[in-house]
């Protein structure tokens, strides 16, 4: 769980600063990376809160704009919050994508009884 815990806590530091990287290539002033990095965690974490919506559909990106409006134009912020959601979707898609491909690749090779190698015994 711990290094679990961590993969998410360095997540978060990499998506903010493309986020902040993002923000400035379009045009947006360098209004900080404390600034993005809490931003964007608040509006992961309270899409995570929204049960009613699928994923935090909307909520993030409300969020995010949420936010972003204090320091950058609305537009700006509205593009941007729509991006993140659709390159996440995308790289979620990619990963299942290729695990499907490698898990089919195990499933050829160690045949069906264990594809992932987990019950094999030293």
């Amino acid at each position: 769980l711990s290094v679990a815990c961590l993969w998410q806590i360095a997540a978060i530091f990499f998506h903010s600063g493309s986020l902040l990287c993002f923000l400035l290539s379009m045009g947006g002033a360098n209004e900080g990376y404390a600034f993005i990095t809490i931003a964007y965690f608040i509006s992961g974490v309270s899409s995570m809160f929204a049960v009613f919506a699928p994923a935090g559909l909307g909520v993030r990106e409300g969020v995010l704009v949420y936010f972003l409006v204090e320091r950058y134009d609305v537009e700006l912020a509205v593009i941007v919050s729509i991006i993140v959601r659709a390159i996440g979707i995308a790289t979620e898609v990619g990963l299942g994508a290729l695990w499907l491909v490698i898990f089919r690749y195990r499933i050829r090779t160690r045949g069906r009884g264990d594809p992932l190698g987990i019950s094999r015994q030293q």
